[in-house]
This record gives C-alpha cells, structure tokens and sequence, in this order.
C-alpha cells in the first residue's frame, strides 16, 4: 500500500476489524482529504485581508499564499 505523506489519526476497534479493512477505511479518508486538498477549495475557504481592504480574489489569494510568510499588515481569515 502506498500511504500519501500526511499525518492522521484514525482510531478504530481493530479487534472487530482485519488488517486489510483498516488499511481500506485509511485509504478512503486519504482519498476524502485529497478531494478537497487543493487551491481551488482553499481560495474559496479563505479571504485575504490587507490593511485597508479585504478581498476574495482568487489570483491575489494565490499570489499571497506562494511566500511563506505574508507581507506586513496581510493576514489570511478562513470564512468557515
């Protein structure tokens, strides 16, 4: 099996479950998180607020999201 590079914690009751069901339930969660792991759904999850405005363009979100820390004064706010 090839098992993505991210962290879950899953808990289950492997007494009433085998090795392959386990594997199988872990693999249809990485697949659920992949589906909605990209920049699409964080662009319209997120807005960017800069000092004197606030927008949702997608192209500045991403322009934003390339660097590593933002520019003073920006800060991204999750709508959820």
């Amino acid at each position: 099996m090839n098992f993505p590079q991210r962290d879950l914690l899953v808990l289950l009751r492997t007494d009433t479950m085998s090795q392959h069901a386990i594997e199988a339930h872990v693999e249809r969660l990485s697949a659920i998180v992949r589906s909605v792991e990209n920049s699409e759904s964080f662009c319209n999850a997120t807005e960017l607020v800069r000092r004197n405005s606030i927008t949702r363009r997608k192209w500045q979100i991403r322009r934003a999201a390339r660097f590593s820390t933002l520019k003073p004064f920006h800060f991204f706010l999750n709508k959820n």
